[in-house]
């Protein structure tokens, strides 16, 4: 420990995860030789615990220091970072699960962190795409969801509102104002977009204009196998109905969900009211066409159905 450096805790999160992956993301840590580190490991109940035996072993043979934790049930991911949170002392935090960061990335951000004034909750970078072999792929991560002439800092709120763009494992975050903000919402799926709205919907971001982190593309990741997005994200939006951008992605949401949903349960596990209602309606009279069913939808909402109030957020 050098008490010179704040205490940084980086988190990192195991479910079945390949144990190549997590090893070579936390050797990725350990090669920025942050002097004052703090790294949380859980097992999320993986229901193949051999690649937690392979993780452990190699920190026992390489005696890293590190905090090992194994939960009895799963938690899923949003109520494994809350308690993340209860453990986490550092002054800033990341996570780094099955990506790779670069040597410098810890000391970087924590010098420009350290110099920024209280307006500020966390700094960026973008990153680079690696394969399963580690094989650089086309790209940058932004790109691959976003489109930018000139990538966004400070108040960001707005642009995040259209949709996400922030790569996690390339960012550092201030401790406290992921606790001031409430943690993480333990009723999604994923937590990485409704933790950016609500922090910077009243703090700033700084960006750093280089590449501290690379992001694994493969098959067993969370972004490859969430099939649905649509439930959490009208869960997220509900959230800033103040918001004009977020009112219109509440529509379009409910207008995709209506005409796409084959039955009844699959409206209300949408949140949608009056199911049974939308999926008559439906069959009736769109043919279960998806294309004339939202064209539908969207001729009666300019005639004044507000889409909104066919959402119940329980």
């Amino acid at each position: 420990m050098n008490n010179n450096y704040p205490l940084v805790t980086v988190f990192t999160l195991i479910y079945n995860t390949n144990p190549k992956f997590v090893i070579e993301a936390i050797e990725s840590v350990r090669a920025n030789n942050y002097p004052n580190l703090q790294h949380i490991i859980i097992d999320d109940c993986s229901p193949n615990p051999g690649p937690k035996k392979v993780v452990q072993e190699w920190i026992k043979k390489e005696n890293y220091s590190c905090e090992f934790y194994e939960h009895e049930v799963n938690y899923g991911v949003c109520k494994t970072l809350n308690h993340v949170l209860e453990l986490a002392k550092g002054k800033y935090i990341f996570g780094c699960s099955d990506d790779l960061i670069l040597s410098d990335k810890i000391i970087t951000e924590v010098e420009i962190l350290e110099k920024l004034n209280d307006t500020y909750a966390a700094t960026y970078s973008d990153a680079t795409l690696i394969d399963e072999q580690n094989n650089p792929l086309y790209g940058l991560f932004i790109q691959k969801y976003r489109s930018f002439h000139r990538l966004p800092e400070g108040n960001v709120y707005n642009i995040l509102l259209e949709g996400n763009f922030l790569p996690v494992m390339a960012m550092l975050w201030k401790t406290d104002v992921i606790r001031e903000v409430g943690g993480y919402d333990e009723n999604l799926s994923y937590e990485d977009f409704d933790l950016h709205l609500r922090i910077f919907k009243k703090y700033k971001i700084k960006l750093i204009n280089k590449k501290l982190a690379k992001y694994r593309i493969h098959s067993d990741s969370l972004m490859n196998n969430l099939t649905d997005w649509n439930k959490d994200l009208l869960r997220i939006y509900y959230k800033h109905l103040d918001q004009r951008i977020a009112r219109d992605k509440i529509q379009e949401i409910v207008r995709i969900v209506i005409s796409g949903s084959t039955s009844i349960t699959d409206l209300k596990k949408h949140y949608i009211k009056y199911p049974y209602f939308w999926f008559l309606f439906k069959k009736i009279f769109f043919f279960d066409s998806n294309i004339i069913s939202r064209n539908i939808l969207k001729l009666l909402q300019g005639l004044g159905l507000d889409l909104i109030r066919l959402v119940k957020i329980p």
